[in-house]
């Protein structure tokens, strides 16, 4: 899913910075440009998900009277009402 996000990403911006000219070529700052904000989208993109997937790795092995997730769906929602949204960037 990364490469997925990165790439489509990357190549949108790329085709929104190209020259309007016959070479279609970026300059080594717009390529920066892109490659950044590519890198950004799928880090706010992926991230949630790989907190998810963490804490149902580790929900067997915590100690405590915590209820378990039921799905994707519910941890990202639980987490994000009880933790806050900061709490899918951790």
């Amino acid at each position: 899913m990364n490469g997925q996000v990165y790439f489509t990403v990357y190549e949108q911006l790329k085709s929104m910075l190209a020259s309007s000219e016959g070479s279609h070529q970026l300059s080594l700052g717009a390529n920066v440009m892109a490659a950044s904000c590519a890198g950004a989208a799928t880090t706010i993109a992926t991230n949630p998900l790989w907190v998810v997937k963490t804490r149902f790795q580790t929900q067997g092995v915590r100690a405590g009277a915590t209820i378990p997730y039921k799905g994707t769906v519910a941890a990202l929602t639980r987490i994000a009402h009880e933790e806050g949204i900061r709490g899918l960037y951790r």
